[in-house]
């Protein structure tokens, strides 16, 4: 907020940040055309909550909402059938960050990320031992399969689990596992996944947001790519970092290699 003037932006490519840093100034971004996520955000930072708070809540509202089916419970299955949570946080003054991986029974993956940076000296909780943690701190067990994340798998199933994500393994590339390890024709150990990738098969809620205090914090949410091997993480599809000062870095999903990391200067514009 500049004086009267409020700013909401949704980070996409093209998009220009302009504007004179104050004490008032808030924004709130994300990496897709999530706009509640956005607006869940904004509203948190406009009633007074902090960058932190309103990060948690506009990941939270893609969780919930299931941005994509790759945000939340209810997608992107496993070659096991299952759906996992990943979601990180971080706060920028302390550059301190919660994480989990392989979230497992609880749907409020950022909800217990941030959980991890308050309550433990610890980065990363996985697997089984987050959700203990979760559980521990009072929330609630649901399942995280949905009638559309079977459907998914099931289908997969039927197509002999093609495509997968093994390689050098005997048979792989033609049926579903177990498989056992091609001794005689491992000439392929960067083998490429060649499935052709499309934005609803994979990606992740990356957001940014600079509360009125001229605090800053990024987060970010995924539930991993479909028919990843049981026990992988989801990457969290972009990379998260933030700190007061302004620099931030988005990992844009398309191109996973290239990471474009931002200064936003107090007087000036930021061309992304």
């Amino acid at each position: 907020m500049v004086g009267n003037q409020v700013i909401s932006l949704v980070l996409m490519s093209g998009i220009l940040i302009t504007g004179n840093c104050t004490e008032k100034m808030m924004f709130a971004i994300n990496t897709w055309p999530f706009t509640s996520a956005t607006d869940a955000a904004f509203q948190t930072l406009i009633q007074g909550g902090s960058s932190l708070d309103a990060v948690v809540a506009g990941c939270s509202q893609c969780e919930t909402d299931q941005c994509d089916g790759t945000v939340g419970w209810g997608g992107s299955p496993d070659e096991d059938g299952h759906t996992t949570l990943d979601a990180l946080v971080m706060e920028g003054g302390r550059q301190d960050t919660g994480a989990v991986i392989q979230l497992k029974s609880v749907r409020e993956a950022s909800k217990v990320a941030r959980a991890v940076l308050e309550h433990t000296y610890h980065t990363i909780l996985v697997g089984e031992n987050a959700t203990n943690f979760a559980l521990s701190l009072g929330f609630e067990r649901k399942p995280l399969s949905s009638e559309r994340s079977i459907k998914i798998w099931e289908a997969w199933k039927e197509g002999n689990c093609q495509p997968n994500y093994w390689k050098n393994m005997v048979n792989s590339t033609k049926k579903c596992g177990p498989y056992t390890p091609d001794v005689i024709h491992n000439t392929s150990p960067s083998r490429k996944f060649t499935k052709k990738r499309y934005r609803f098969d994979h990606d992740t809620i990356g957001m940014i947001a600079l509360d009125g205090y001229g605090k800053m914090a990024v987060g970010t949410s995924t539930n991993g790519k479909n028919h990843k091997i049981s026990g992988k993480d989801g990457e969290y599809g972009a990379a998260c970092y933030g700190m007061d000062k302004f620099p931030y870095s988005v990992r844009d999903s398309r191109e996973s290699s290239q990471t474009r990391v931002i200064e936003v200067e107090c007087t000036g514009s930021v061309d992304l």
